[in-house]
């Protein structure tokens, strides 16, 4: 990484800090933006946790990867009663395409979060869009 935009993306993080004495709440997928965050937020020495929302549909190497990072708090969403909530009984009970964005959204609450989506969430081609 280009270090000026390295100490940039450093003094952001420490400019925008919460003020609350809580903690950023990094969303992380064990991709590259996330470790780029994730490392990022280490070097400014901001107050961070890293939290991983399972989804059970993540490849396993992935999954494997994300448990080797030292702080990862693996969220599994839970249902009202309880009981674990799985991508696949989601598609099941909702069938829509938006479903992960529950589990990612209950994690969270009401706290800060940043997410390393670079270009939206649901950014898709104009054909695909247009199949609904």
């Amino acid at each position: 990484m280009d270090k000026e935009k390295e100490q940039i993306a450093i003094n952001r993080l420490k400019a925008f800090a919460p003020k609350d004495g809580e903690p950023y709440y990094l969303c992380y997928s064990g991709g590259k933006d996330s470790d780029v965050i994730r490392i990022l937020a280490s070097l400014a020495d901001v107050p961070h946790e890293i939290h991983h929302n399972l989804t059970t549909v993540d490849a396993p190497e992935t999954v494997q990867y994300i448990k080797s990072i030292p702080g990862v708090i693996i969220n599994k969403a839970r249902k009202d009663d309880g009981t674990i909530e799985t991508m696949w009984s989601l598609i099941r009970e909702m069938p829509c395409r938006g479903c992960t964005c529950n589990m990612r959204s209950d994690a969270a609450g009401r706290r800060f979060r940043y997410e390393s989506k670079l270009k939206g969430e649901w950014h898709e081609t104009s054909g695909r869009h247009n199949k609904n």
